[in-house]
């Protein structure tokens, strides 16, 4: 079954990631052969809400190998994002891939959603960009990424 991306998720991928600016790291979660999960952390660059050609789902671009190699091999991940008092918990599966300059973008639909809050006032789990992170995690490539797997979820195969 296919979940509808949460609001409050979706407003939390929204946020940019800006130099200076306290930014928040969704963990990302793949399990390997053995079942060991692995964690990984994006930012908002990495991830992006898609609803175009009703679609509902989230576009992910991994450049590291073993959640690249995990997420082709299970098909699965789960992504954690704090709002407010309240922590997402979205298991996700791969509806789609594609392999952009050495960086795995999927689509991905939820397949489910869980919260869990006391309504105690939660602190994401963050960094601050210093000056030189767009280059040194080459947000280009990234960028690159997450707009081929989008044209080829809307039909368009050029990528």
């Amino acid at each position: 079954m296919v979940v509808k991306v949460p609001p409050a998720v979706a407003a939390a991928l929204a946020e940019p990631v800006t130099v200076g600016v306290p930014a928040q790291a969704f963990p990302f979660l793949t399990v390997d052969d053995a079942g060991v999960p692995h964690c990984c952390l994006l930012s908002s660059t990495e991830i992006a809400v898609s609803s175009s050609s009703g679609h509902d789902e989230l576009h992910v671009a991994l450049a590291g190998r073993r959640p690249r190699t995990n997420l082709e091999a299970r098909g699965t991940a789960t992504l954690l994002a704090v709002a407010g008092t309240t922590l997402h918990s979205c298991t996700l599966a791969v509806a789609e891939v594609v392999h952009h300059e050495g960086v795995l973008a999927a689509a991905m639909t939820v397949v489910d959603h869980t919260e869990d809050s006391l309504g105690i006032e939660l602190v994401p789990l963050g960094f601050t960009p210093p000056a030189h992170l767009a280059e040194l995690e080459h947000w280009d490539v990234t960028a690159g990424a997450l707009a081929a797997i989008g044209r080829l979820r809307d039909g368009d195969v050029r990528t």
